[in-house]
């Protein structure tokens, strides 16, 4: 059976251009980054924080993110696959990633979280 796991990675770069983010782009920060935290949900389920910074790579959502039969979705994904690529040396094939960012401009819905949240009268914390 497919799964669905919504993923989101909270970085850190310590590089003094990677803090020009969009001017740099994903990869290329990727490449100096490390991931701080982990957030995840499979299937609806309730989401779940690991302080990776402090505990490493929790095995669970690494065994998630290699399975071909779990379907990653994410906001921005193509930023999330290229933490996984350089950081944890997944190879991320397109097919099995979902982009709710991408999602969301198809509907002709706001760019950017907060700005989404607010359009959908969600809270801009969760």
């Amino acid at each position: 059976m497919i799964k669905q796991m919504n993923l989101d990675f909270e970085t850190g770069c310590y590089e003094e251009e990677a803090y020009d983010l969009p001017s740099i782009g994903a990869n290329r920060y990727a490449e100096n980054a490390e991931i701080l935290l982990v957030a995840w949900s499979v299937d609806g389920e309730e989401p779940q924080v690991f302080d990776v910074f402090n505990n490493g790579f929790p095995d669970e959502v690494y065994q998630l993110l290699i399975d071909p039969n779990v379907i990653k979705q994410a906001y921005n994904a193509p930023f999330e696959m290229a933490i996984a690529s350089k950081c944890l040396s997944i190879e991320c094939k397109p097919e099995q990633w979902r982009c709710s960012m991408a999602q969301s401009a198809a509907l002709g819905l706001r760019l950017g979280l907060d700005n989404l949240a607010k359009q959908l009268g969600l809270p801009e914390k969760y």
